[in-house]
């Protein structure tokens, strides 16, 4: 199989495995970034590497929101134990809220 041939595959694997279970989401968006990442580095095609670098200019920021939440929740169950299970209750509380006084069909102005 050569290197070209791999990353569509792999991205058709990803997108069936997004199809029959919600839960790897997250890891579906790292492995998506990886391979975008891999094929930025290492591509010779040129269109390919275009495309690879606009779906990691999409990917990167929940990639980052993702292993930030994951520092942020293991440093805080080391210091507070399970209390720490406020942090991401306050996160979702915040983002109902945020979403709550959004006005549908109004633009920022």
């Amino acid at each position: 199989m050569s290197q070209k041939s791999s990353v569509p595959q792999a991205a058709k694997f990803v997108s069936q495995a997004l199809k029959r279970d919600t839960s790897t989401v997250l890891t579906t968006i790292i492995t998506l970034l990886a391979t975008d990442l891999g094929e930025i580095v290492l591509g010779a095609d040129a269109v390919g590497i275009a495309k690879a670098r606009q779906r990691a200019k999409r990917t990167w920021p929940v990639a980052l929101g993702f292993l930030l939440g994951c520092g942020m929740g293991a440093s805080w169950e080391a210091k507070i134990e399970l209390c720490a299970l406020i942090l991401p209750i306050d996160f979702a509380l915040l983002a109902l809220a945020l979403a709550m006084t959004r006005q549908p069909g109004k633009s920022g102005d």
